[in-house]
């Protein structure tokens, strides 16, 4: 799946993010592109698109928009 964020700048909101989403019940893998502003996710079961954008709800990011 691929999460769209803003708010992203540098290495350290790469960082930042991929921890984020990491952290989440069910995400396997996160590659973050900054050029593309996405996050990557890879998933090992099914993760309630909400968990994306309360993932970033106390950073400086925000989920502009999930595909997947």
């Amino acid at each position: 799946m691929r999460v769209y964020v803003s708010g992203m700048s540098c290495q350290h909101c790469k960082i930042a993010v991929e921890k984020a989403f990491s952290s989440i019940e069910g995400v396997e893998g996160v590659n973050v592109n900054l050029e593309g502003a996405y996050a990557d996710v890879v998933l090992n079961s099914k993760v309630d698109d909400q968990k994306f954008f309360d993932a970033l709800a106390d950073t400086a990011y925000e989920v502009v928009k999930i595909e997947k």
